[in-house]
């Protein structure tokens, strides 16, 4: 049954005394709440709860509410099992890797961002080098991240890892720091409203040493006056994807 057939259902309700109709409303509000409630913990700290602690959890509030106006619930529950409500997890298959970086000129005139997304195999699916304007690396870093996001809703892939050299802005993105850097707060309000155009997406620190495409283009983009999407058979872009998969595969 659909969200939308289930709340059409809910004109049965009226034919049913009103007491138990407000119970039963009441009750649904804390379902749907505490489903937000696990959609948030599943998003922003990768929480993943059972439906089954779910629905616990939005019975006990809904009964400590309800006894509390001094109406005892008429509403009896069917006991869950756990093997009705199995605890998902998302699937690998169809996954891709988005490795960002960026790059601030020496004189800090020029700077731009680059980034690269590969299958889980190492084949590479885009590349791109941008020139853009920010003031510092974690900046830039975010702008990276924002931009690939946007490609990757536009190539419709659903399932992604974002991958980035930038410890600080890892943490940013995790949650862990309670407070990011005025200068990227916007980047990183944008980069959650555009994650949630995705199915499953998580944030992850790498070390630079395995990032070598997407660190040469950003240095790449210090030299171009528009965006470049780079063919994926580009000789020196299919030596660096190999290069990073080596480096990669003796961490």
């Amino acid at each position: 049954m659909s969200l939308v057939e289930w709340i059409m259902k809910w004109k049965l309700l009226l034919q049913t005394n009103k007491k138990e109709m407000r119970s039963v409303v009441c009750l649904s509000s804390f379902i749907c709440w505490h489903i937000w409630l696990a959609r948030n913990n599943w998003f922003f700290s990768q929480d993943q709860p059972s439906p089954i602690d779910t629905t616990s959890l939005a019975v006990r509030a809904f009964n400590e509410f309800w006894n509390a106006t001094g109406v005892p619930s008429t509403i009896s529950l069917p006991a869950l099992s756990m093997q009705s409500c199995p605890r998902w997890c998302p699937l690998g298959e169809g996954r891709v890797k988005l490795k960002t970086d960026a790059s601030l000129g020496s004189e800090g005139h020029r700077s731009g961002i680059g980034f690269i997304i590969r299958s889980l195999e190492g084949q590479c699916l885009l590349a791109a080098s941008a020139p853009i304007m920010f003031s510092s690396i974690i900046q830039g870093e975010a702008l990276a991240i924002r931009s690939v996001l946007l490609h990757a809703i536009g190539e419709s892939f659903d399932n992604i890892i974002v991958e980035t050299d930038n410890q600080a802005l890892t943490h940013c993105l995790q949650r862990t720091t309670k407070h990011p850097p005025t200068e990227i707060v916007p980047i990183l309000e944008d980069i959650q409203h555009l994650s949630t155009y995705f199915l499953h997406v998580s944030f992850q620190f790498i070390p630079r040493s395995i990032n070598h495409v997407a660190d040469t283009l950003a240095r790449k983009a210090l030299s171009l006056e528009e965006v470049m999407l780079w063919p994926i058979s580009t000789p020196w872009i299919v030596q660096l994807c190999n290069l990073d998969s080596m480096s990669s595969s003796s961490q």
